[in-house]
């Protein structure tokens, strides 16, 4: 039972090595962190700084009965269970739970912030008023979950570094602790809770890093509560994919039926109404750490988890939620064993708008339509080649309900005629900081330029409905094939799979290192799930895609690069000549400089590249007032460069071959801190992205001193970069000509895909040969990430002197601005896309 207020005093004296203050305020930091595998400890506040920057600072807030009314979102209260009941036995109680007067709980006779102990000492209680309240409650069952109180440990994480300290929480019921240091496990914290003396919002910071932790370590929570006290005022907390709420505050001492109601509902709520997925089991013990297994449940079959691909996806509280798992098939036999097919296949459990088509039903129709295209080119390609194969495509069911997030888990309430209000968690800033993140292996989180002006409504967002696919084929992304040269010719693949998407009428939207993955050495596109059709009016104007790897209009919802067009005039072209010779262009270079496919040098046979003619003079484009923005084929093409650019500037290159072995020791550490200084030049700045890449050599002045096979494709793509440019001045010329949106179809030449299957596929067919591909040390991608974060404080080396393109568009060779003997320059025999280009291969 719960001491009287004067006890307080005493047990003060077992808490004398805590500081008469409160709990340090978190420090702040822009930089991100999220979990993948082989994932390096980064600080914690820094995690939640990126946690707080995704939800823009604010959360909405909305009434009490919103959460705790009798159709409130917590589950509901055990049919056996009667408040006024519970509350006259905790009167009647012989060490006066709730005071004689009926005002106030005993144990705190005074509100938390009149009493001079620490923090620790004062809420430690509350652990007891719960043990109390289901006591009083009458019910012979056992609850689900009890309340602890230990500010001072940090529960166990089974996949990842943590030092996250919750002050108290709801624990399931018998769940084991740590062998090692008795702590719990998060993955059993069914409801955390976080208490203050005073009302610093620095409590709530920790409480939306508590429900972002439990999301992000355990792929069974589909969604979390929590509640916060800063003195008197207790908050109710919620988190889904879909959205984060709060309540308004209500006094948790003298609204005791409240605080009463709140625990009882949770205490007694099954795991399933508490967020737990009951259609998965997790098999893995909690004590075991990195690979956790599951069995998983999808369109009726049950899978096996082999290993996590990914789970960037995770990271955020708001978003898809997105996991991958490598899995085998189950079955079960009539003696209830279980067989495990040994055919690898790859599922992925993601939250997707519910507006929105399945990943599934979108490839069915890119399919439909690419066999009804009428290109021979896109008939000459194999379809399946550079796509994935879907098996079972499924909307999980819970209790025979589809798991959507506002009709299922919000119980179907809405906003509308609510109070509401956003509660801001800390003072909102116009410039920040933008956050440079790996992410792991798909790629960077990036950072979106926030809107200057924030406004103060409080935003209802779509539902998400649960979903899962399960794809016939096991592949690796982009960024984890180990080489530059086989990223390069993954690259290539997936411009050709944009071929098949753009001329079938089709956009993707959402380009990233992420989604272009490497089977039986092909690349491959994926996550099509944001992929539109030219005409679907669904979801216009709305910004898709993933940071860093997002075209610059896309970025700002608006177009830009009409009144930019370069002075440069070394567009390539393929002209003349047949479909077939032109699909001799899309299809795969072949390895052998001597097959019939290639010429003597390794490239496709038929007509070669030469340049091509292009106005001057600077043409600006006409925007349509009112006009929506659109997203079109030239922002897909975009999106590959600034893949291409990262895998250029942020792998984690490896002293292993011909080339690397011809530099000094000193010479490697030069390069390897330039290209930490040119990732954070590129990916490191809010503004960055758009300056480089509309402005004329900045692109490649930022990579002098690089590794020099890197330079090589470096220069090769900022040639791309300025032919992009081109096409879009083209595209807005046209636009404002006809007054007319282009087809996705004619939008584009068959040259620019050329254009890139040759930058992609030419280079790595020049490394290979050459003996000079890079090794990609995929296992410490997280700790380059944070090498680069620091690379901007350091002290910068010596700019490389500023070499001249030697000549014009038809300059048969250039200077290179590699480092090291071995780096300076392609060495390749030496056919870069710019000198096949410009003299038609050499």
């Amino acid at each position: 039972m719960a001491p009287a207020p004067s006890t307080l005093q005493h047990d003060a004296a077992h808490h004398r090595s805590l500081p008469n203050f409160e709990t340090p305020k978190v420090k702040r930091i822009s930089n991100a962190a999220v979990s993948s595998p082989g994932y390096v400890q980064v600080r914690t506040d820094a995690k939640r700084k990126n946690t707080l920057h995704a939800l823009c600072e604010r959360v909405p807030q909305l009434p009490v009965d919103f959460f705790l009314g009798p159709k409130g979102i917590l589950p509901p209260l055990h049919p056996d269970l009667d408040i006024p009941t519970v509350v006259a036995k905790l009167k009647a109680t012989k060490d006066l739970v709730i005071n004689s007067d009926g005002g106030r709980w005993a144990t705190y006779a005074r509100d938390p912030s009149q009493y001079d102990e620490h923090e620790d000492v004062v809420f430690k209680y509350i652990a007891e008023i719960t043990a109390a309240v289901q006591n009083a409650s009458g019910i012979g069952s056992s609850s689900t979950l009890e309340f602890k109180c230990n500010p001072s440990l940090s529960p166990s994480s089974s996949t990842r570094t943590n030092d996250t300290k919750p002050d108290c929480y709801g624990l399931l019921k018998g769940a084991r602790t740590n062998v090692v240091n008795g702590n719990p496990y998060w993955v059993d914290i069914a409801v955390p809770g976080e208490f203050k003396k005073n009302t610093a919002n620095s409590n709530w910071e920790q409480t939306l890093w508590s429900l972002n932790y439990i999301m992000q370590e355990d792929a069974e929570r589909r969604f979390v509560f929590a509640f916060s006290i800063e003195d008197t005022k207790m908050r109710v907390w919620f988190a889904s994919r879909s959205e984060v709420l709060v309540s308004f505050p209500f006094d948790f001492i003298t609204d005791y039926r409240r605080t009463i109601t709140f625990f009882l509902r949770l205490m007694y709520a099954s795991e399933v109404q508490l967020g737990w997925d009951s259609t998965m089991k997790r098999l893995s013990p909690r004590h075991e750490l990195g690979n956790v297994q599951y069995d998983i449940l999808c369109d009726g079959v049950w899978y096996r988890t082999v290993r996590l691909i990914s789970d960037v996806g995770a990271g955020a509280l708001r978003g898809r939620g997105t996991r991958v798992w490598e899995v085998n098939e189950t079955t079960t036999d009539d003696h209830g064993d279980v067989i495990v097919d040994p055919t690898p296949r790859v599922l992925k459990d993601s939250w997707v708008d519910a507006s929105r088509e399945r990943e599934a039903v979108i490839m069915q129709k890119i399919r439909e339509d690419a066999s009804k295209c009428q290109d021979p080119l896109v008939l000459g390609l194999n379809f399946d080649k550079y796509f994935m194969k879907i098996k079972a495509s499924w909307d999980v069911t819970i209790a025979g309900a589809v798991d959507d997030t506002h009709a299922l888990i919000r119980c179907g309430r809405y906003f509308e005629g609510m109070a509401r209000e956003p509660l801001m968690i800390c003072s909102p800033t116009k410039k920040r900081r933008a956050k440079y993140d790996s992410n792991g292996p798909l790629g960077p989180t990036g950072a979106i330029k926030l809107p200057d002006t924030y406004v103060e409504r409080v935003l209802e967002y779509d539902a998400k409905i649960h979903h899962r696919v399960v794809f016939t084929e096991v592949g690796v992304t982009v960024t984890e094939i180990g080489t530059l040269s086989g990223a390069l010719r993954a690259l290539a693949d997936a411009t050709r799979a944009l071929f098949i998407l753009h001329r079938s009428g089709w956009v993707h939207r959402d380009i990233s290192t992420g989604n272009i993955l490497v089977v039986n050495g092909g690349g491959r596109l994926s996550d099509l799930e944001y992929a539109k059709k030219q005409g679907d009016p669904g979801h216009r104007g709305v910004r898709t895609g993933t940071p860093f790897f997002m075209a610059t209009e896309v970025e700002r919802n608006t177009y830009l690069h009409g009144a930019t067009p370069s002075s440069r005039k070394n567009r390539a072209q393929v002209s003349g000549g047949s479909n077939a010779e032109r699909l001799q262009w899309l299809a795969p270079w072949d390895e052998d400089p001597d097959s019939d496919a290639t010429d003597g040098f390794g490239q496709p046979k038929g007509p070669k590249p030469r340049p091509r003619d292009r106005e001057e003079e600077a043409l600006e484009f006409a925007r349509i007032t009112g006009e929506a923005f659109h997203h079109n084929p030239l922002h897909d093409f975009e999106s590959m460069f600034w893949v291409g650019a990262w895998i250029l500037a942020c792998s984690d290159f490896v002293r292993e071959g011909k080339a690397p072995s011809a530099m000094s020791d000193e010479d490697w550490k030069v390069c390897v801190r330039r290209h930490a200084a040119f990732g954070q030049t590129l990916f490191g700045a809010e503004n960055m992205r758009y300056e480089v890449f509309v402005s004329a050599r900045s692109f490649l002045q930022g990579a002098k001193g690089l590794l020099g096979p890197v330079y090589g494709v470096v220069y090769d793509l900022d040639v791309f970069r300025t032919e992009l440019l081109n096409e879009y001045t083209a595209a807005s010329i046209r636009h404002r000509d006809s007054s007319q949106e282009i087809s996705f179809s004619s939008m584009v030449g068959v040259d620019l895909y050329i254009s890139l299957i040759a930058l992609f596929d030419g280079n790595a067919l020049d490394l290979r040969k050459g003996d000079n591909d890079l090794t990609i040390n995929v296992s410490t991608r997280d700790e380059k990430r944070l090498q680069m974060q620091e690379a901007s404080k350091q002290e910068s080396e010596p700019a490389a002197s500023d070499d001249e393109e030697d000549g014009g568009p038809n300059a048969k060779r250039r200077k290179t601005g590699g480092a090291g003997s071995a780096t300076s320059g392609p060495s390749r025999g030496t056919r870069s896309l710019a000198s096949r280009n410009r003299s038609g291969g050499q």
